[in-house]
């Protein structure tokens, strides 16, 4: 089965679980568990015009080498297409739409394949969980494949592969930082004084 890696430009990441697999919210008994990330791009921005011409190119090349002739018809019969347009897809629980103003791919990769690798901007692994969340800036490089589903029909998957940390950005979970909750508490030690309660005792 053919398939082509592609390096994405710098996105936003939201619904993080590189580190440990989830359940789809779909799920059925059976389903494994995958990584993933959902990527999201300003409309209008340099980065999302990169990546509508670069992804979909890709993707287009990827079905065309699978059934040739058909490529650009598979790509834009797609259900669910490797670029999404988040004014249009709707959450299916609010009904409102998931990503407005914005682009977005999501990129999974099962659980029994392993971890996809995440690094550092200097190249070093990142194995703190905390370190990548909803409203990180990241790079992914993906694999694109064909497949054949019963249901869905064909199409091109976009597989994650591997992420890097580009920059921390603004959190999008609404978790609280404990220096943002405690600002205000923070006392700094006396001078001379220890830092650690044990030598209080």
């Amino acid at each position: 089965m053919s398939q082509k890696a592609i390096v994405l430009p710098v996105a936003t990441a939201n619904y993080v679980a590189v580190f440990k697999p989830k359940l789809p919210p779909n799920a059925k008994d059976g389903d494994e568990k995958k990584f993933s990330v959902t990527l999201t791009y300003d409309k209008g921005s340099p980065e999302a015009k990169q990546v509508q011409a670069a992804l979909v190119k890709t993707a287009t090349a990827v079905a065309e080498e699978k059934w040739p002739g058909k490529g650009s018809a598979v790509i834009a019969g797609m259900k669910y297409p490797v670029l999404a347009d988040g004014d249009v897809r709707l959450s299916p629980t609010s009904g409102e739409p998931m990503f407005p103003g914005k682009l977005f791919v999501v990129a999974k990769r099962n659980e029994s394949f392993g971890p996809p690798g995440v690094v550092d901007r200097g190249g070093e692994d990142i194995i703190d969980a905390t370190k990548v969340y909803a409203g990180s800036k990241v790079r992914v490089q993906v694999n694109l494949f064909p497949f054949n589903h019963p249901q869905g029909g064909r199409g091109v998957g976009v597989g994650l592969a591997n992420l890097m940390l580009v920059a921390d950005g603004a959190r999008l979970d609404g978790r609280e930082t404990a220096q943002d909750a405690f600002e205000g508490y923070i006392e700094e030690p006396a001078d001379g004084g220890s830092e650690n309660p044990d030598d209080m005792l």
